[in-house]
């Protein structure tokens, strides 16, 4: 159940346009350990009305089936209503009138703790953690070292542990690799191609050649999928100078699949310097 009393509140606050609302929600929202979506829009005319929307509880979703991932039939809700604000107002605000400013009426009503670690890993991703992971990912990141980054920027600025469980199951400010995966192909499917159209991947390939100057990725036909053959600029070094890559070689193939269908391979060497720097990597396309 909620840890929260229920209630219902009608009040006013000084905005005086959707932006202002918008802001005015933002922080209500972290304020109150709370996240709303939008239920209803009202067609509104701007004679009288100009702007009024319904939101609910995030674990409130139509059609969603009770008890399954985040939906639990939450009853809050919060109506906000802008009037044009007459002139005897604006030029007082701090009075309060009911055909002035902007009107909300609050319906506090969860059914839901607020602030346990099974209902904020529900929550979505805000807007400045996306603006993070995409500095991240045009930084040369991927979608699961910028998420690494996220948490140990989260690990670097709390010491206290029950804090820091907190904030690392928010997933509005540490989402999950799903989430990192899709925004990465999002921003970057142009650039990088569909990972799934083969056609284009010696394209691809032939293109980071010319950027590296060398022969680095090669592909080869292999059945009715690809095998991508990877290998550095370092790595070719390492080849060069180090005697012990051509002695003894580990095969790792522990990563497996991962969500796109790859099956990765990676050789590595021993040398005086320490392990593996001479790696390759073997990427099949099925």
């Amino acid at each position: 159940m909620s840890n929260s009393a229920s209630f219902n509140a009608i009040f006013t606050v000084n905005v005086n346009s959707e932006q202002e609302f918008s802001e005015w929600m933002k922080n209500f929202q972290k304020t109150s350990d709370t996240q709303f979506n939008i239920h209803k829009t009202y067609v509104c005319d701007g004679r009288y009305v100009v702007f009024k929307k319904t939101y609910k509880c995030h674990h409130n979703v139509n059609r969603g089936v009770l008890g399954r991932h985040k939906h639990t039939s939450c009853n809050a809700k919060a109506t906000v209503t802008i009037r044009h604000c007459p002139k005897r107002i604006r030029k007082d605000r701090t009075k309060v009138h009911p055909d002035g400013l902007c009107l909300i009426d609050l319906t506090w009503d969860h059914n839901h703790p607020l602030s346990a670690a099974d209902v904020v890993r529900h929550y979505s991703v805000s807007p400045e953690t996306n603006e993070q992971l995409l500095q991240l990912f045009r930084n040369g990141h991927s979608p699961s070292s910028a998420l690494e980054c996220v948490r140990m920027e989260l690990e670097d600025e709390v010491t206290d542990s029950e804090t820091l469980e907190q904030l690392l199951a928010n997933r509005s400010i540490c989402p999950d690799y799903r989430h990192c995966h899709y925004l990465f192909t999002k921003e970057f499917k142009e650039q990088y191609g569909d990972p799934h159209d083969n056609d284009k991947l010696q394209e691809f390939c032939d293109r980071v050649n010319r950027v590296m100057g060398d022969m680095c990725v090669k592909v080869e036909v292999c059945n009715s999928g690809y095998i991508v053959a990877i290998c550095t600029p370092v790595m070719k070094r390492i080849h060069q100078h180090i005697q012990e890559s051509g002695e003894l070689v580990f095969v790792d193939s522990s990563g497996g699949f991962d969500r796109d269908g790859y099956r990765v391979f990676l050789f590595m060497t021993h040398s005086k310097a320490g392990g593996a720097f001479f790696v390759s990597h073997f990427l099949k396309l099925c």
